[in-house]
């Protein structure tokens, strides 16, 4: 048996093969709910081989475990960026409420197959994950044996776009003497995640192009020879929704 993939008490909501509106006429794993610790961790020693945002499982986690199975985590808040390789208790993400989903709850399937398809191979969660299993990690000692890095050089490479761009807008000030825990880091690609930095004005997303070449040639948005306009989504946003407003006013 697996242990939980939560650190306290969880409840179930939905379980496995409930008939209903879903995309295959039944629901195809189990919902879980914690009230307290939302945190989730790998339910088992094995392989994170998917790790993306997915419109209908919202943030999404698939391992495959050591005796060849998959277990989908989803609706995730946050997930860890990792790939890989990954023990039982290493930290998976939070309990969240993303893609097709109402209100926060852990989506957990388990398929009988070495690479996960949806609606194949399904076994029921509960007979594989003993959800009563929760203290088998302690947190105090996972929090002190967290990884701290000390220079930019020693930050994987799945974490150096995240530090360097704290270095480039001088957050850290000394990329040499940084002292960074690697919770920082997960912390900080899901920041960014949800709120993105553009440097210039080809990184902004299409649909505002138009709005910010008009602002750059303005003088609204000051930039330099290359278009640098320095913002987060969160900044730029305003501005856009500001303009357009008064576009329709004219």
């Amino acid at each position: 048996m697996m242990r939980s993939p939560f650190l306290d008490y969880a409840r179930m909501t939905t379980p496995f093969k409930k008939p209903g509106s879903w995309s295959a006429g039944y629901h195809t794993g189990e919902d879980w709910v914690c009230d307290g610790d939302r945190t989730l961790v790998s339910p088992c020693n094995g392989t994170i081989i998917s790790n993306k945002k997915d419109p209908s499982y919202g943030n999404m986690v698939i391992i495959r475990t050591e005796e060849n199975r998959v277990v989908l985590m989803a609706h995730m808040k946050l997930r860890s960026p990792v790939v890989g390789k990954v023990k039982v208790g290493d930290y998976i993400g939070i309990m969240g409420n993303t893609g097709h989903s109402f209100g926060a709850h852990l989506h957990i399937e388990v398929e009988n197959s070495a690479n996960w398809g949806y609606n194949k191979n399904l076994l029921k969660p509960s007979d594989y994950i003993d959800f009563k299993n929760y203290d088998v990690v302690e947190k105090d000692n996972t929090e002190a044996e967290e990884m701290m890095y000390k220079k930019i050089g020693d930050v994987p490479q799945w974490a150096r776009p995240a530090v360097q761009l704290r270095v480039d807008l001088g957050a850290i000030k000394d990329p040499k003497d940084m002292s960074v825990y690697e919770s920082n880091l997960v912390d900080w690609i899901a920041f960014d995640r949800e709120n993105p930095y553009y440097k210039n004005v080809k990184d902004v997303p299409n649909y505002w192009q138009a709005d910010i070449k008009y602002l750059v040639d303005a003088g609204y948005i000051l930039g330099d020879g290359t278009n640098q306009i320095a913002m987060r989504h969160s900044e730029l946003k305003p501005i856009i929704v500001a303009k357009r407003i008064f576009d329709k006013k004219k």
